[in-house]
């Protein structure tokens, strides 16, 4: 027997900025990836939009999408929580006592990777019902 299950997933980058005097500053090539892994289609999909945009709150943990229903002759835009499984937060940067910044506000990527840990909040779901083969 087989046990299977209809994943699906995202996967992004989180690019640091920054802020001095000048503006906004990315990191040349300081970067984090993102993956966040949910079972069956998107919920925003399976409410017929195929092409909805999914927003995640790393302060909560929320994941959502958004789709357009009726309201009576209009239509508006209304969200949907999409319930995942897992969420993992991958470093991309070999080494962790690399340092960025200046004028006593240093920081190194290890630093940096811990604060981001501790900021994203990870908002599981009930694992994936699973299903045998022959059954």
């Amino acid at each position: 027997m087989q046990a299977q299950t209809d994943f699906q997933g995202i996967y992004f980058r989180i690019v640091p900025m920054i802020k001095d005097e000048a503006g906004w500053l990315a990191h040349p090539y300081w970067e984090w990836s993102m993956a966040i892994v949910f079972s069956g289609l998107p919920t925003a999909w399976l409410k017929g939009s195929t092409g909805t945009v999914l927003d995640f709150d790393p302060e909560t943990g929320a994941l959502s999408g958004t789709i357009t229903v009726p309201d009576g002759d209009q239509k508006r835009r209304v969200a949907v929580r999409q319930e995942y499984v897992d969420a993992a937060l991958f470093t991309l940067v070999q080494e962790p006592n690399e340092v960025w910044g200046g004028g006593g506000a240093d920081l190194t990527y290890g630093e940096a990777t811990e604060a981001l840990a501790r900021y994203i909040v990870i908002d599981r779901s009930e694992p994936a019902a699973r299903t045998e083969d022959n059954e």
